[in-house]
């Protein structure tokens, strides 16, 4: 929900990336509250925009698919992603998990999904928990550049919702 200057591509980002934990519960259909929002984003991490490279942004996901969750439930470290069409095998071993990447381009007059070049950067929006590494997230931590801290994430959904309802 970010406005840009850049008349040659439609939106000034194309790939979002927050962690799984930071989302605590679903909102239900008809009436939000403003409690409805607090209670699905009760951190106040910040929405930043920041640009990665390729290679990195691979890494990142193998390092979100390849941690083992010892108590036989799913892996909190998968992240919620928008923008990315990722194939994982969660059978092959860490570290190749990633099978492919398919990458919204920001540049398309009609927007559609390319392979990710890893020699590319990206434009990314990111929580400000993950762009500081939490949850292990260090190559995030460590490779997001040109990095601008947004607004708090509860800012930012009530002004998309508002812009959106009737």
């Amino acid at each position: 929900f970010l406005n840009t200057k850049d008349k040659n591509v439609w939106t000034s980002a194309a790939i979002a990336i927050i962690n799984s934990g930071g989302i605590k519960t679903s909102i239900t259909p008809g009436n939000i509250t403003f409690s409805d929002l607090i209670l699905t984003l009760p951190f106040g991490n910040t929405f930043d925009v920041g640009e990665i490279q390729g290679k990195h942004l691979k890494a990142a996901l193998e390092f979100a698919a390849g941690n083992e969750n010892h108590w036989g439930g799913y892996n909190m470290n998968l992240l919620q992603v928008s923008g990315l069409y990722i194939i994982y095998n969660v059978t092959n071993p860490m570290g190749s998990r990633v099978e492919s990447v398919k990458v919204r381009c920001r540049e398309c007059h009609v927007p559609l999904y390319e392979d990710l070049d890893l020699e590319k950067y990206y434009k990314i929006v990111i929580n400000s928990f993950l762009a500081g590494g939490g949850e292990g997230h260090l190559i995030l931590a460590n490779n997001v550049i040109n990095r601008k801290v947004g607004e708090i994430d509860i800012d930012v959904l009530e002004k998309y919702i508002k812009k959106r309802s009737p």
